[in-house]
Protein backbone atom coordinates (compact mmCIF):
# COMPACT_ATOMS: atom_id res chain seq x y z
CA UNK A 1 0.00 0.00 0.00
CA UNK A 2 1.94 3.29 -0.59
CA UNK A 3 2.03 5.65 1.38
CA UNK A 4 0.16 9.27 1.83
CA UNK A 5 1.23 12.34 2.06
CA UNK A 6 -0.54 15.27 3.25
CA UNK A 7 0.66 18.39 1.16
CA UNK A 8 -0.93 21.89 0.42
CA UNK A 9 -1.33 23.94 -2.70
CA UNK A 10 -2.64 27.15 -3.89
CA UNK A 11 -4.24 26.97 -7.30
CA UNK A 12 -5.61 30.27 -9.12
CA UNK A 13 -9.45 30.85 -8.71
CA UNK A 14 -10.01 30.02 -11.96
CA UNK A 15 -8.21 26.52 -11.90
CA UNK A 16 -9.97 25.66 -8.99
CA UNK A 17 -13.88 26.25 -10.66
CA UNK A 18 -13.02 24.25 -13.33
CA UNK A 19 -11.79 21.22 -10.72
CA UNK A 20 -14.68 22.29 -8.61
CA UNK A 21 -16.95 21.69 -11.92
CA UNK A 22 -15.48 17.97 -13.04
CA UNK A 23 -15.26 16.96 -9.80
CA UNK A 24 -19.04 17.32 -9.57
CA UNK A 25 -19.31 16.14 -12.78
CA UNK A 26 -17.23 12.63 -12.36
CA UNK A 27 -18.92 12.48 -8.37
CA UNK A 28 -15.41 12.49 -7.19
CA UNK A 29 -13.57 14.48 -4.28
CA UNK A 30 -11.47 17.23 -5.60
CA UNK A 31 -8.13 15.45 -3.74
CA UNK A 32 -9.40 11.82 -5.90
CA UNK A 33 -9.50 14.30 -9.04
CA UNK A 34 -6.27 15.53 -9.15
CA UNK A 35 -4.59 12.66 -7.80
CA UNK A 36 -5.64 11.01 -11.16
CA UNK A 37 -4.86 14.10 -13.44
CA UNK A 38 -1.09 14.16 -12.28
CA UNK A 39 -0.67 10.31 -12.27
CA UNK A 40 -2.15 9.88 -15.56
CA UNK A 41 -0.35 13.10 -16.91
CA UNK A 42 3.31 12.19 -15.37
CA UNK A 43 3.23 8.66 -16.73
CA UNK A 44 1.80 10.00 -20.01
CA UNK A 45 4.13 12.56 -20.30
CA UNK A 46 6.89 9.92 -19.68
CA UNK A 47 5.61 7.68 -22.11
CA UNK A 48 5.09 10.31 -25.55
CA UNK A 49 8.64 11.48 -24.54
CA UNK A 50 10.27 8.02 -24.62
CA UNK A 51 10.48 8.73 -28.59
CA UNK A 52 11.87 11.93 -30.25
CA UNK A 53 9.64 13.50 -32.53
CA UNK A 54 10.03 16.62 -34.75
CA UNK A 55 6.71 18.53 -35.36
CA UNK A 56 6.02 19.85 -38.88
CA UNK A 57 2.72 21.83 -40.30
CA UNK A 58 0.71 19.25 -41.98
CA UNK A 59 0.84 20.77 -45.18
CA UNK A 60 4.80 20.50 -44.91
CA UNK A 61 4.30 17.05 -44.18
CA UNK A 62 1.94 16.55 -47.59
CA UNK A 63 4.75 18.14 -50.19
CA UNK A 64 7.47 15.48 -48.15
CA UNK A 65 4.83 12.72 -48.45
CA UNK A 66 4.25 13.78 -52.32
CA UNK A 67 7.52 13.42 -53.34
CA UNK A 68 8.17 9.84 -52.51
CA UNK A 69 8.00 7.20 -54.15
CA UNK A 70 6.08 4.02 -53.15
CA UNK A 71 8.93 1.69 -52.98
CA UNK A 72 10.42 4.85 -50.28
CA UNK A 73 7.31 4.56 -48.75
CA UNK A 74 7.34 0.74 -47.94
CA UNK A 75 11.35 0.69 -47.34
CA UNK A 76 10.91 3.68 -44.80
CA UNK A 77 7.89 1.38 -42.82
CA UNK A 78 9.25 -1.26 -42.59
CA UNK A 79 11.10 0.68 -39.43
CA UNK A 80 7.87 0.42 -37.53
CA UNK A 81 8.74 -3.06 -35.74
CA UNK A 82 12.01 -1.46 -34.57
CA UNK A 83 10.56 1.81 -33.27
CA UNK A 84 8.21 0.01 -31.46
CA UNK A 85 10.16 -2.16 -29.63
CA UNK A 86 12.50 0.46 -28.89
CA UNK A 87 9.70 2.02 -27.49
CA UNK A 88 8.22 -0.05 -25.16
CA UNK A 89 12.20 -1.28 -23.95
CA UNK A 90 12.64 2.41 -23.51
CA UNK A 91 8.91 2.86 -21.13
CA UNK A 92 9.55 -0.61 -19.34
CA UNK A 93 6.79 -2.08 -21.14
CA UNK A 94 6.50 -5.59 -22.72
CA UNK A 95 5.96 -5.95 -26.37
CA UNK A 96 2.53 -7.83 -26.01
CA UNK A 97 -0.39 -7.51 -28.04
CA UNK A 98 -2.35 -5.54 -25.36
CA UNK A 99 0.21 -3.25 -25.29
CA UNK A 100 0.19 -2.45 -28.65
CA UNK A 101 -2.91 -2.50 -29.79
CA UNK A 102 -3.86 0.38 -26.52
CA UNK A 103 -0.76 2.12 -26.04
CA UNK A 104 1.47 2.17 -28.95
CA UNK A 105 -1.14 3.33 -31.66
CA UNK A 106 -3.24 4.86 -29.28
CA UNK A 107 -0.13 7.64 -28.52
CA UNK A 108 0.34 7.22 -32.53
CA UNK A 109 -2.86 8.76 -32.96
CA UNK A 110 -3.45 11.01 -29.82
CA UNK A 111 -0.62 12.63 -30.00
CA UNK A 112 1.16 12.26 -33.28
CA UNK A 113 -1.80 13.05 -34.89
CA UNK A 114 -0.73 9.94 -37.67
CA UNK A 115 -4.38 8.75 -38.21
CA UNK A 116 -7.43 8.55 -36.55
CA UNK A 117 -7.92 5.29 -34.16
CA UNK A 118 -10.12 3.06 -32.51
CA UNK A 119 -10.30 -1.22 -31.89
CA UNK A 120 -12.85 -3.36 -30.81
CA UNK A 121 -11.72 -6.33 -28.58
CA UNK A 122 -14.33 -8.68 -28.32
CA UNK A 123 -12.93 -11.88 -26.20
CA UNK A 124 -9.28 -12.35 -28.07
CA UNK A 125 -10.64 -11.11 -31.24
CA UNK A 126 -9.22 -7.95 -32.20
CA UNK A 127 -10.53 -5.38 -34.83
CA UNK A 128 -8.03 -2.55 -35.63
CA UNK A 129 -9.27 0.47 -37.81
CA UNK A 130 -6.65 3.49 -38.29
CA UNK A 131 -8.21 6.43 -40.30
CA UNK A 132 -5.16 8.24 -42.17
CA UNK A 133 -6.48 11.78 -43.74
CA UNK A 134 -3.24 12.58 -45.38
CA UNK A 135 -3.79 10.90 -48.73
CA UNK A 136 -3.36 7.13 -50.37
CA UNK A 137 0.44 7.81 -50.27
CA UNK A 138 0.54 7.63 -46.18
CA UNK A 139 -2.15 4.96 -45.86
CA UNK A 140 0.25 2.66 -47.75
CA UNK A 141 2.95 3.86 -45.17
CA UNK A 142 0.41 3.75 -42.04
CA UNK A 143 -0.94 0.11 -43.64
CA UNK A 144 2.84 -1.02 -43.77
CA UNK A 145 4.32 0.40 -40.86
CA UNK A 146 0.91 -1.53 -38.37
CA UNK A 147 1.40 -4.83 -40.87
CA UNK A 148 5.09 -4.83 -39.89
CA UNK A 149 4.76 -4.24 -35.89
CA UNK A 150 1.73 -7.00 -35.77
CA UNK A 151 4.12 -9.25 -37.46
CA UNK A 152 7.13 -8.91 -35.56
CA UNK A 153 5.08 -9.42 -32.58
CA UNK A 154 3.96 -12.91 -33.86
CA UNK A 155 0.01 -11.77 -34.33
CA UNK A 156 -1.28 -13.80 -37.84
CA UNK A 157 -3.87 -11.67 -39.52
CA UNK A 158 -6.51 -12.93 -40.44
CA UNK A 159 -7.90 -10.04 -42.59
CA UNK A 160 -6.36 -6.85 -43.75
CA UNK A 161 -8.32 -4.07 -46.05
CA UNK A 162 -7.53 -0.72 -47.61
CA UNK A 163 -9.80 1.13 -48.68
CA UNK A 164 -10.36 4.87 -49.13
CA UNK A 165 -7.36 5.27 -46.17
CA UNK A 166 -9.47 3.82 -44.11
CA UNK A 167 -7.30 0.36 -43.20
CA UNK A 168 -8.58 -2.38 -40.84
CA UNK A 169 -6.62 -5.45 -39.45
CA UNK A 170 -8.81 -8.32 -38.08
CA UNK A 171 -6.46 -10.70 -36.24
CA UNK A 172 -6.96 -13.25 -33.01
CA UNK A 173 -4.92 -12.74 -30.01
CA UNK A 174 -3.49 -16.05 -30.26
CA UNK A 175 -0.80 -15.64 -27.33
CA UNK A 176 -3.65 -14.90 -24.85
CA UNK A 177 -5.85 -18.21 -25.61
CA UNK A 178 -2.00 -20.12 -25.21
CA UNK A 179 -1.80 -18.41 -21.91
CA UNK A 180 -5.18 -18.76 -20.79
CA UNK A 181 -4.89 -22.50 -21.27
CA UNK A 182 -2.34 -23.07 -19.13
Amino acid sequence: MNAIERITLRLPQNLMKILKKESYERTLPINALITRILHKNLIQEAKFNALPIISIPPQMFDKIIDKLDIATIEDLSKSGSKIAKKYFALVNQGYTTENIVSEYFTMLAKHYGWFVYHFDKTDRKYRLVFDTYLGPKWAKFVFNYVKTILISAKIQIEQESVDDNVIIFMFTDYALKSQLAQ
